[in-house]
């Protein structure tokens, strides 16, 4: 249809399938809108917030979105994402996508012979065809197989652009050694220590982000696409801006601008030097300082991997004898006793993150989640553990709750394993929930973390000055 409307010489026939396209546009929109959802449903509901990975499968996603969505999952995750779904012939067939310093291509090819029955792609991008009984053996192999290499260090950069030199010429000298593509990317230029104004989200979803940069007399409006993360309170701590510069024509004006391709972040120059920074309320690693801190060992693996920090400036807090640094927090203490020996440390400069926990669900789930799990397992003697993750949506629950419930139950005596299966136990002690010293200690726990986290900033901030003195 596309080569019909540009081969077209007749006005009204060019605008009927001009106006057909942009209505199979919306509908192309419209889907992989639906399908996405449906991929972050079912990673709620299978627990896999803190999987390095994900494989997603519902046979009934369109298999012409499939390589959007995944895009989509992997901007919205940071997780390298294959999306699959059944053909009509009942192949399975799928697209996958990755993150910075993730090769997909080389992480799935050893697999072509094992798992695929049909592999192609790239550093960033494959396609892919298995059968059906293969998924979760996929699930499990690409999960096992992830590394990163290469963190949130300063991106690479041509050089320094002199905003105060730019004019409606630059971007034709920039042409002049295209055409741009693999072989011969356009020029990234680094402006450093701009200042940063009119800052604001657009689009549908608020997931771009738009704002002028200015130094040296000379400004620049810079776009960035899928920075939602972006906001004032980060602003302050940029220190450099990467841009790759195009043209914008709007309203027959065309002028200037830049398109984001990272960041570099630095602790701001303050007039007064401030000794603790309480930044819970923002998800986004900076990667600036000189030391970030956990509590917890397990954490480790998703703070190099997914958040992308360097092996060298991660640090247990138990483990740390370091003295000056720019330090985070960047885990939640499994309690206040944890809390007040990290504040014991000679810090330059604290930030205060609590990102990470290993707590085994986020909230208790409710009484009658306990009983309704109790009475599906007594009426299905022939489910294992696993099969549960199936069951769960049904349950109205996500699988870290059921596996949570599973817990206590086997702490009372309440169920038991047999042959695999989960089965009730046919004359169990009567002893209320909070028997469970499990229970008990989540609880507990959670209540801390809750407290932490939500915390007035004036609060912590004192208790955390106080202790730091």
């Amino acid at each position: 249809m596309a080569v019909e409307l540009l081969l077209s010489d007749d006005d009204i026939e060019a605008q009927k399938i001009a106006d057909r396209i942009e209505e199979l546009n919306d509908e192309r929109k419209e889907l992989t809108s639906e399908v996405y959802e449906k991929c972050m449903r079912q990673i709620k509901e299978n627990s896999w917030q803190k999987a390095n990975t994900l494989v997603i499968y519902d046979p009934e996603f369109h298999e012409g979105v499939l390589g959007l969505v995944a895009n989509k999952v992997v901007e919205k995750t940071h997780k390298p994402t294959i999306v699959l779904t059944k053909n009509a012939a009942g192949e399975i067939k799928g697209s996958g996508r990755s993150i910075s310093g993730f090769n997909l291509f080389d992480a799935l090819s050893p697999l072509k012979d094992q798992l695929l029955t049909k592999f192609g792609g790239h550093d960033f991008a494959c396609g892919l065809s298995l059968e059906e009984n293969k998924i979760n053996e996929l699930r499990n192999t690409f999960e096992k197989d992830f590394h990163v290499e290469g963190s949130l260090e300063s991106k690479d950069y041509d050089m320094e652009l002199q905003l105060n030199k730019l004019n409606p010429q630059t971007m034709a000298e920039i042409n002049q050694v295209g055409p741009f593509g693999t072989g011969d990317p356009l020029p990234i230029f680094s402006i450093s220590n701009g200042n940063i104004t009119h800052f604001f989200k657009m689009g549908k979803e608020k997931n771009h982000v738009k704002f002028t940069v200015n130094k040296d007399g000379g400004s620049l409006p810079v776009v960035g696409f899928n920075k939602e993360f972006l906001n004032n309170n980060l602003l302050p701590f940029i220190t450099k801006i990467f841009v790759q510069l195009s043209v914008n024509n709007f309203r027959n004006k065309t002028t200037l601008q830049g398109i984001m391709e990272g960041l570099d972040f630095a602790a701001p120059k303050l007039a007064v030097p401030t000794p603790v920074i309480d930044l819970r309320a923002e998800n986004y690693v900076m990667g600036f300082a000189d030391r970030y801190l956990l509590f917890d060992p397990k954490n480790m693996a998703y703070a190099k991997n997914s958040l992308g920090i360097d092996e060298d400036k991660l640090s247990l807090v138990s483990d740390y004898q370091e003295s000056g640094e720019t330090a985070v927090l960047l885990d939640v203490p499994h309690n206040q006793i944890e809390l007040d020996q990290a504040l014991e440390n000679n810090y330059q400069q604290l930030y205060l993150r609590f990102l990470i926990d290993q707590l085994p669900v986020e909230s208790l789930p409710n009484k009658n989640y306990f009983s309704n799990v109790l009475k599906y397992i007594y009426k299905h003697p022939t489910l294992t553990p696993d099969d549960y993750r199936t069951v769960a949506p049904y349950l109205g629950l996500d699988y870290d709750s059921v596996l949570f419930i599973l817990r206590v139950f086997f702490e009372l005596g309440f169920i038991k394993l047999d042959n695999g299966k989960l089965v009730g136990e046919k004359n169990p002690k009567k002893q209320p929930l909070s028997a469970s010293k499990y229970l008990m200690a989540t609880k507990s726990q959670i209540d801390f973390v809750s407290q932490l986290r939500h915390m007035s900033s004036q609060k912590l901030l004192t208790y955390v000055n106080n202790l730091m003195k």
